[in-house]
């Protein structure tokens, strides 16, 4: 009887925190895309500064299979694009890639959509992906290290995809479990990673 009662207290235990761990992993997903970018963003700053030459930091939504160079003539700019590359250009027009990595390497789907030539929609359906969303399709860094295509800011969502709109995947502001997080880029060039829901004006989190 001992043995029975502790078996079903373990049980509840264990049922207890199945969706506390579920929403853990995802915030842990959602935190590693979001600084990906982040340090991406970083990375094409310091390159424009160290190249003395623009860099442009491109969203897109198709990944090819093309050596480097064509690659990044191929790409085509979408805002809130799944996938990011870093490129430049020379004086006839033409582009160079530097660097490319996707959101979707925080979740398990993330070799299978890095190494096909599809489209990132055909697994978006999945229950752990995580989406980076933005009207922004490109940010380009000048040599003095500036944002020169941007007359404020520019922001990039990092969220769990949720078409359902189930509420154990809604993001923290909506009273859901996930902290969704927020990469922002100001004209000037700087980048900074930020909690929406973090409302405390003294907190260093907040947006």
């Amino acid at each position: 009887i001992e043995l029975v009662i502790g078996m079903a207290i373990l049980g509840l235990f264990v049922t207890q925190a199945i969706p506390s761990f579920n929403a853990f992993m995802i915030n842990q997903r959602i935190r590693s895309a979001a600084e990906a970018m982040a340090n991406m963003l970083q990375r094409a700053r310091v390159e424009a500064i160290q190249r003395n030459q623009e860099v442009e930091f491109i969203t897109f939504d198709r990944l090819i299979n093309a050596t480097d160079n064509t690659y990044a003539q191929a790409i085509t700019a979408v805002a809130g694009g799944d996938h990011w590359a870093l490129r430049t250009k020379d004086s006839s027009g033409n582009y160079f890639a530097i660097a490319s990595r996707s959101s979707a390497e925080s979740s398990p789907e993330s070799a299978s959509v890095r190494n096909s030539n599809m489209d990132i929609n055909n697994v978006r359906q999945s229950s752990t992906l995580i989406r980076a969303t933005s009207t922004v399709s490109s940010v380009t860094f000048n040599a003095l290290g500036a944002a020169s295509n941007i007359a404020s800011t520019a922001s990039f969502e990092f969220i769990r995809y949720n078409p359902n709109n189930q509420p154990a995947y809604q993001c923290a502001q909506n009273s859901g479990p996930i902290r969704c997080l927020r990469v922002t880029v100001s004209s000037a060039g700087q980048v900074r990673l930020c909690d929406p829901a973090v409302a405390a004006s003294a907190d260093t989190r907040k947006c």
